[in-house]
């Protein structure tokens, strides 16, 4: 197996004119069931590639995510989206109106990626990659990462990683996001493959929840994004 779940990997990729090699090897370690903690509008997240099965229990032991938890799908665009969720005339329209970047939308799964997900709602979270670097990777990979916000408990043991490997309270209310990748080092190095950098911080403030999966779009969650229900 490609990745060693001792070491992490830091990848440090130019946000704007990513290097194609490491995009590349960004790419490799997704392929061959990396777990990947990356950056995004709204904090670090962690991800894997959607045949990844190990990937996502690892993902849900490390986060303590029960078994009915979803998972987004990080895409590159609207087009590539539409390949696995039901997106209609309107709701392109909507999406090419706002500021994606600020927004998780809740839509219709397509039959066969519900079936690859196991999602009993029939619906899957879409996000959109806002940095040119994580385009990249996603287009190199040619699907979308299957990813969660990187939350975790706000105890000292957690966000200095002593714990880590042990799990955490599923009771805990206090949770902690990532901006930084040195942070997330130091808190998941023993447990994840892959850390990418963009030379930079991350804003953390949540995205809005938006779900347009019944036709009339509604909040499910206030966040960066404004949106007028009315």
């Amino acid at each position: 197996m490609w990745y060693n779940t001792y070491m992490v990997s830091r990848i440090e990729l130019h946000p704007v004119s990513p290097q194609t090699r490491l995009v590349d090897a960004v790419v490799e370690a997704l392929r061959a069931k990396a777990v990947v903690a990356y950056p995004t509008s709204s904090g670090y997240a962690l991800g894997c590639s959607l045949n990844n099965q190990d990937g996502v229990e690892r993902i849900r032991r490390i986060r303590r995510l029960e078994a009915k938890q979803d998972f987004t799908l990080m895409c590159a665009s609207i087009s590539d989206a539409s390949s696995y969720a039901k997106i209609d005339n309107t709701t392109f329209t909507l999406l090419k109106r706002l500021d994606t970047e600020k927004y998780t939308f809740l839509l219709r799964a397509t039959n066969e990626l519900s079936k690859k997900i196991h999602s009993k709602r029939g619906t899957i979270g879409i996000r959109l990659a806002s940095s040119s670097a994580i385009v990249s990777v996603l287009e190199g990979l040619g699907e979308p990462v299957l990813s969660t916000s990187l939350l975790l408990p706000s105890d000292d043991d957690a966000a200095t990683g002593k714990r880590v490997h042990e799990g955490f309270s599923r009771d805990a209310l206090d949770l902690v996001s990532f901006s930084s990748a040195y942070e997330v080092e130091e808190a998941l190095g023993s447990v994840i493959d892959m850390v990418i950098d963009l030379g930079e911080d991350t804003p953390t403030d949540p995205t809005t929840v938006l779900d347009l999966s019944n036709g009339e779009p509604e909040i499910v969650r206030k966040g960066q994004g404004e949106f007028d229900e009315h």
